[in-house]
């Protein structure tokens, strides 16, 4: 099945004028085909009758359809080329270009503080499976009206092993974070488990995944807007494999510098002291 592609013109017409024919319930500019409606949005679009954002606005958050576009013309595909096959096949490649995403390093935007109460005796306590590790473990604990932090350690699966008696109580120092199951929530294995004195919370910073790309009905990018065109051109160089095998090696090239400028800038800028250990020359 052909998609209704709307002319430039009715592109720019959906960002504030009449919907094209055809056009996405909702008032925006779009198509429809087999997977849904596919809308246009609202970002600023270049042309005749295209809304002037205000100076000096920061406001440009283009729905994934808009940068769909950009993709595949990136690939040599113009808008009014594109098919169902290839909106199916660009939602699969988004997916699992940001699934690769996740294999680089954490990204800053997608750290969440999650905060676990404790039970005593309790040592294991599930994690959500949308979070892929986890970093800054440490327990908490109220004495009078301060809030007391403990930073705890982490340990191996052998280290966690080895232990000999795995729900001695005392106040928790370490942690395995266990991810071995393929699907589902993962553990968190505390050592020692909590005893009578708290209640202590377990808090840790999370890396959580991408929310899926959803090309459908407006939906957006789950990235900060200094990551727009590292994904553009990640999701470009992806795509060129199935529909322009020609570009691949630039597009490839070029993908692998605009992320590197991204992951530079996605950095925490504190000082880092090193101490080095002399205690083995001074007896």
């Amino acid at each position: 099945m052909t998609v209704l592609v709307p002319t430039f013109d009715e592109f720019t017409a959906g960002a504030g004028g009449a919907p094209p024919a055809g056009g996405g319930a909702g008032g925006g500019g779009g198509f429809s085909s087999a997977i849904g409606d596919f809308n246009i949005g609202n970002s600023p679009i270049e042309g005749s009758g295209a809304p002037t954002p205000p100076i000096g606005s920061a406001q440009f958050n283009p729905p994934l359809s808009d940068l769909l576009i950009e993709v595949y013309e990136r690939c040599g595909i113009e808008a009014t080329q594109l098919e169902t096959k290839h909106i199916v096949s660009a939602r699969r490649t988004m997916n699992l270009t940001q699934s690769r995403w996740a294999n680089r390093g954490i990204n800053l935007w997608k750290m969440s503080l999650i905060a676990t109460p404790m039970v005593q005796g309790q040592a294991i306590y599930a994690v959500d499976a949308s979070i892929m590790d986890i970093f800054d473990v440490y327990r908490r604990i109220t004495v009078g009206s301060d809030l007391v932090d403990t930073y705890m350690t982490p340990i191996s699966r052998t280290d966690y092993a080895m232990i000999p008696v795995k729900l001695q109580q005392s106040p928790p120092t370490s942690y395995w974070f266990q991810k071995s199951p393929a699907s589902g929530p993962m553990n968190i294995n505390v050592w020692p488990v909590p005893d009578a004195a708290g209640p202590y919370t377990l808090l840790y910073w999370a890396f959580v995944r991408l929310s899926d790309a959803q090309i459908e009905n407006g939906g957006v990018l789950d990235v900060r807007f200094n990551f727009y065109e590292a994904w553009c051109a990640d999701v470009a160089a992806a795509l060129s494999v199935k529909w322009a095998p020609s570009r691949t090696q630039g597009l490839t090239l070029l993908a692998k510098d605009i992320w590197q400028e991204a992951a530079d800038a996605d950095t925490e800028h504190a000082p880092m002291h090193l101490a080095p250990d002399l205690s083995a020359y001074f007896r």
